[in-house]
């Protein structure tokens, strides 16, 4: 794999995974983080640390995880290990399986200890994996393991699902590869009717109805795009599927908790800083035709 043909277009990413004792950023702390730092699609670099806690592991984390009291004994302060990892990731794209878990976790420890945020872009396999198949009951990593048939090398541990996820990374790769291959045309025709696009930041948010996410990044990275799943104060464009276009168009204001991307865009609409739109006018605009998926098992990958 290289990065003209893989799935995540930038030559250099970290792949990160944490381990923690439970889903609350204010009441539960990191145990582990894995990483590896991949340049031309190829594993260069690994970071690995455990981090001391002040009381025992919970008696489900141990055995879901594997991690003992003793393994953390021989960890690192929480700021040590998150000051390593930000030296480690160097402002890199973080790549990881539902990455905002790891995001969220992160970011709270290094704003309490380091008082300062990390900032790097964030690209999840999750979406990435939606972009692609709609053949599977989920798209949690043991099941799209299971679909690829890669090796399972143990989950729940930050070392082996950052592996795992490097795999998952390569047959999302190939799949991606026979995807613009089978939408050349298309994607060559949109390209030319979408040139208002070069050069933008674009982010596309919410489940599309009408086309594969995919089929749009290829599209916007033939015109030199940056491409996000997420909602980014430097984005230039935002789209989002036509049920959610229409509620931003009627409301005023959206609630900061359940809704924060959205409150955001908003403020940014009024300011005029943002080109929003729904997936019928991009559709429109970049002369494709309304749909519905074709399940990619027939279609996209053999």
């Amino acid at each position: 794999m290289n990065n003209k043909t893989s799935i995540i277009t930038e030559n250099e990413y970290i792949i990160v995974d944490i381990e923690t004792t439970g889903f609350s950023i204010d009441f539960c702390n990191i145990l582990e983080i894995g990483a590896v730092k991949i340049q031309g699609g190829d594993i260069q670099d690994s970071f690995h640390t455990f981090i001391k806690q002040d009381t025992p592991i919970p008696p489900f984390i141990k055995q879901l995880t594997g991690i003992s009291d003793e393994d953390v004994a021989l960890g690192v302060s929480t700021d040590i290990a998150i000051k390593e990892f930000i030296d480690f990731s160097n402002k890199l794209p973080l790549v990881g399986h539902n990455v905002s878990f790891d995001y969220r976790f992160l970011n709270h420890n290094s704003e309490k200890y380091l008082g300062k945020p990390i900032e790097n872009e964030r690209i999840d396999t999750v979406s990435l994996a939606k972009s692609l198949i709609n053949d599977i009951p989920n798209f949690k990593l043991g099941t799209l393991v299971d679909y690829f048939k890669i090796t399972d090398t143990g989950q729940h541990r930050a070392d082996n699902d950052v592996q795992m996820t490097y795999e998952l990374i390569k047959c999302l790769s190939h799949l991606s590869e026979n995807y613009r291959e089978a939408y050349l045309e298309q994607i060559q025709k949109s390209t030319k009717d979408g040139k208002q696009f070069c050069n933008k930041k674009i982010s596309i948010k919410t489940k599309l109805k009408y086309t594969h996410p995919r089929l749009l990044e290829c599209i916007f990275e033939d015109m030199n795009c940056r491409v996000y799943n997420a909602f980014y104060s430097t984005s230039d464009c935002l789209i989002m599927n036509d049920v959610t276009y229409k509620r931003f168009c009627t409301q005023d204001t959206f609630d900061e908790i359940w809704e924060p991307w959205l409150e955001r865009a908003k403020q940014r609409e009024k300011m005029g800083s943002i080109e929003i739109y729904s997936e019928k006018q991009i559709c429109e605009i970049l002369n494709i035709q309304i749909v519905e998926k074709v399940s990619s098992k027939h279609k996209l990958y053999a």
